[in-house]
């Protein structure tokens, strides 16, 4: 499908579509196959972030597959200051919407302050985001610095 498209001129070349810094996911065993049947567990009553797991949605950081760590995945890198109030996360360079557009730090702003801080959305502050008060700022374009009041078990949450 995405060779017609791209013989037809309509989308660019796979290498011209990826980012400086791509991701490649290593499996922890093997490559699995496609189909079969998932089974979980939920300890909240939707079940709404249980399944987030198996959907999959953009996130900065995502926990390692032991569940011990962050680790990066739409961030490239992200560095906690010693006092564990601040962390500076650092995009990966070069990626991009669907539409071709580039994914920056704007992007996440936008998130942010026109989403997460508009009153007609979330008329009480997310308690997701319950860390003694959050400032985020940019620094370039792909980088940003989410700091805190607070400490939340020694790391910004």
């Amino acid at each position: 499908m995405l060779r017609t498209l791209v013989a037809a001129g309509d989308i660019p070349p796979v290498e011209e579509r990826l980012p400086e810094d791509f991701l490649v996911i290593e499996p922890v065993e093997e490559i699995g196959q496609y189909g079969g049947t998932v089974n979980t567990f939920s300890i909240s009553d939707s079940g709404y972030d249980d399944g987030n797991m198996f959907r999959g949605f953009g996130t900065l950081m995502v926990m390692s597959p032991d569940l011990q760590n962050p680790i990066p995945y739409i961030a490239k890198d992200a560095v906690l200051s010693e006092d564990g109030k601040t962390v500076t996360l650092y995009l990966r360079k070069g990626m991009k919407w669907s539409d071709g557009v580039p994914f920056t730090a704007d992007d996440i702003m936008f998130w942010w302050e026109d989403t997460v801080l508009n009153k007609e959305l979330f008329p009480e502050y997310p308690w997701w985001q319950m860390a003694g008060g959050k400032q985020r700022s940019k620094t370039s374009r792909t980088a940003l610095i989410w700091k805190a009041k607070g400490v939340s078990g020694g790391k910004v949450p």
